[in-house]
């Protein structure tokens, strides 16, 4: 016989793993190399940022986690800096760092007439009272007086000009002397608006003069727009939350009221019958914006000038609140200031989160025509006047053309 390739009489030949060897005993190659930690035979171990690998492209950590906008890695951020003031109506609840725009006041609407480009909230817009004109219409307010754009109101040229011959003179203060100290007690006056009553739909709402302009004194509680179609009504909270349709509701109607959400609600809150008799109906945003409208013919859902008007009646809307009330027979806290004329209620609102009812007995919120712009009375004088979500829902107060 003869020897093979590997020196063997006879032997069977390079048949092994190596040739004429197997791989030996601890090893990964014919070489001798062992596995390294990173399983790389004879490689050169974990010597990389990451242990076996680097970091990945883009990423800022070996998790592949990515920088947020504050410079964080595989942080939550989306947006860093902005208003983190929860009370705020600009409050970015995305911001981790306050960047000073907080703020309750201005309108950043461009179609308003009081626009103002600094201001990041629209609060207390004023829109025209004529068409789309802020500037009015020629002969609009009498002698001595000129149209304001930014208020929509005809002021005097010259303050303390009586009688409106751009002088003030001593005419004026003659004048002024005539009616001096002539008191007269209004407390039984007269605050109809030439009906005591108006009928719609089925009900005869109480009417009330206040200044020069007629309101319910009364909440609206129509189930129909004025041609008859009628509103969608008895949505659970998630159809509530989600319709972008027109819709009311009573306080504690359907699947909203969760029966122990907020203690103020006071006694019997999910009580339907008693709370439509009293508070009348709460409207989503479409449905007060609807063309349809919801207010009897010649009447209209009240504007933001209807409401700075009622309360510089009272005082402004620091100290209007309590002349406003009604008395409610179920909440002792809800106290009327005087004698009763716009009767305004604390039936609460519906919520456009999820659909809940909240705040009977402690709030009494009533929609204006303009977008998203709402009133609010609560156990205090103060009137907030602020946007909302037309999710939500307000009671409504009509005002005669």
């Amino acid at each position: 016989e003869s020897l093979d390739e590997c020196g063997v009489c006879g032997g069977p030949g390079a048949i092994y793993e190596c040739g004429c060897s197997d791989i030996p005993a601890g090893s990964c190659d014919c070489d001798g190399n062992v596995l390294d930690e990173c399983g790389v035979c004879g490689g050169p171990g974990a010597i990389y940022e990451c242990g076996c690998s680097d970091i990945p492209a883009g990423a800022c950590d070996c998790d592949g986690n990515v920088l947020d906008a504050c410079g964080v890695c595989g942080g939550q951020a989306e947006i860093c800096s902005g208003c983190t003031d929860e009370t705020a109506c600009n409050f970015n609840p995305l911001a981790q760092i306050n960047d000073g725009t907080c703020t309750n006041q201005g309108c950043n609407d461009v179609t308003a007439c009081n626009f103002n480009a600094a201001d990041f909230c629209d609060v207390d817009c004023i829109y025209p009272v004529f068409g789309d004109d802020c500037n009015g219409s020629p002969g609009i307010c009498g002698p001595g007086t000129y149209w304001n754009p930014s208020n929509q109101r005809c002021e005097v040229f010259l303050p303390g000009d009586v009688d409106f011959d751009n002088c003030v003179d001593l005419n004026d203060l003659l004048g002024f002397l005539a009616v001096y100290n002539n008191c007269q007690d209004t407390s039984g006056g007269e605050f109809f608006c030439g009906v005591e009553y108006v009928h719609y739909h089925g009900y005869d709402y109480q009417t009330v003069l206040i200044g020069t302009d007629c309101w319910f004194a009364e909440n609206l509680r129509t189930l129909t727009f004025q041609n008859g179609d009628t509103l969608p009504s008895n949505l659970t909270g998630l159809q509530w939350a989600t319709t972008q349709n027109p819709a009311m509701t009573v306080y504690g109607e359907g699947e909203g009221y969760t029966g122990n959400c907020c203690p103020v609600d006071g006694p019997d809150a999910d009580n339907e019958l008693y709370n439509g008799q009293i508070y009348g109906r709460l409207y989503n945003g479409w449905a007060k914006n609807d063309s349809r409208e919801l207010c009897p013919s010649g009447w209209h859902v009240s504007t933001v000038l209807d409401w700075n008007s009622l309360v510089a009646c009272f005082g402004g809307y620091e100290l209007a609140g309590d002349a406003l009330k009604g008395t409610d027979v179920l909440f002792e806290d809800w106290q009327p200031s005087g004698n009763e004329h716009f009767k305004a209620l604390p039936g609460g609102y519906r919520d456009q989160e999820a659909g809940e009812f909240y705040y009977r007995g402690s709030r009494a919120g009533f929609w204006a025509q303009e977008n998203a712009s709402h009133r609010s009375i609560y156990n205090g004088n103060q009137i907030q006047s602020t946007d909302v979500s037309l999710q939500d829902g307000y009671s409504i107060r009509c005002v005669k053309d």
